[in-house]
């Protein structure tokens, strides 16, 4: 018998609050992705393990991801599932 579960029942949800602006002169060696995908690398990152991504794109719902460990995303309709 399957079991349907939410994100929130396995994963701990977190945002992101980070901007474009905020990493136009930032580099680095860890990924930064945004609701198109990667980006660029920056000298930080937010999540230490791999994770779960769902980055709102527009009027639509938004786009989800499975993204690697040691990367972040960025926009202020980004979250994060981690477990």
């Amino acid at each position: 018998m399957k079991k349907y579960v939410t994100l929130g029942e396995v994963c701990t949800k977190g945002s992101s609050s980070i901007a474009q602006k905020d990493i136009e002169q930032n580099n680095g060696s860890y990924g930064i992705y945004g609701a198109s995908g990667y980006i660029k690398d920056v000298d930080f990152y937010h999540q230490d393990k791999p994770y779960i991504a769902v980055v709102k794109d527009g009027a639509g719902i938004g786009r989800t991801m499975l993204l690697p460990e040691k990367t972040s995303i960025i926009g202020h309709d980004a979250v994060s599932y981690s477990k």
